[in-house]
């Protein structure tokens, strides 16, 4: 397991503080408190409309509370007048569903999330090519999403979030739509960036097997944290 001794005085990598939020009459999250430590596995499981996604998309600032108060690195969310820059440089997404876009191959759909950050049309191949070495998908540089497997496109959009070596990974059902070995594979590579790298990772998952490679799960029902998580054993 990854050492997550924080520096004395270094605040959490994310703090999520009596957060609430409400979709007309449905509460999707009531009051939940999170901390999320640099350099931490996170699993996040509960049954189907516990607010498990929402969470995910507050956490990205793609949605902002009703009430409480999300911080990066000791930051309110709320207070950034440069979300966009903080979606692209300090967090990567990776969906259920892969969101590749078709008609551009594997190193090129890796390349489009370096878009606007003034990096090099050469590094930007180096880099792509770099991070599709370490998915072993080298040989797929050239290949579209529809001459992939769903395992394959799927590392493809790992490859992609990680772009821009951002410091949080989220991952909204990342092995949902694999079969089993494809999705051990998934977990594998979250592994190797969770040792290797000492990226944060935060997975929503309701697959219980999935969510024992983290460590910690935090279990959701009805839009609120009844288990905090002890940590979870580390295959």
């Amino acid at each position: 397991m990854s050492d997550l001794a924080e520096p004395s005085g270094a605040p959490p990598l994310i703090e999520v503080r009596d957060v609430h939020l409400r979709y007309g009459p449905v509460r999707a999250l009531d009051g939940v408190d999170l901390t999320i430590r640099e350099g931490e596995w996170l699993a996040v499981s509960g049954p189907s409309g516990s607010g498990k996604s929402t969470l995910l998309s507050l956490l990205a600032a793609l949605d902002r509370p009703d009430r409480g108060e999300v911080r990066f690195r000791g930051r309110p969310l709320s207070e950034d007048a440069h979300l966009d820059r903080y979606r692209r440089k300090d967090v990567g997404l990776v969906f259920q569903l892969h969101n590749l876009v078709p008609n551009l191959d594997a190193r090129q759909n890796v390349e489009v999330a370096m878009f606007g950050t003034g990096v090099r049309r050469g590094a930007r191949r180096r880099a792509a090519d770099q991070l599709l070495g370490w998915m072993q998908l080298t040989d797929f540089a050239t290949r579209r999403p529809a001459e992939m497997s769903g395992g394959e496109r799927q590392r493809v959009a790992i490859a992609r979030a990680l772009a821009n070596r951002p410091p949080l990974l989220l991952a909204d059902e990342p092995t949902g739509n694999l079969d089993p070995d494809s999705a051990d594979n998934v977990v594998e590579v979250f592994r190797k960036l969770h040792h290797s790298e000492g990226t944060t990772i935060v997975m929503v998952t309701h697959d219980v097997s999935i969510a024992r490679a983290a460590d910690r799960i935090v279990m959701l029902e009805r839009g609120r944290i009844v288990d905090p998580g002890a940590t979870a054993s580390v295959a």
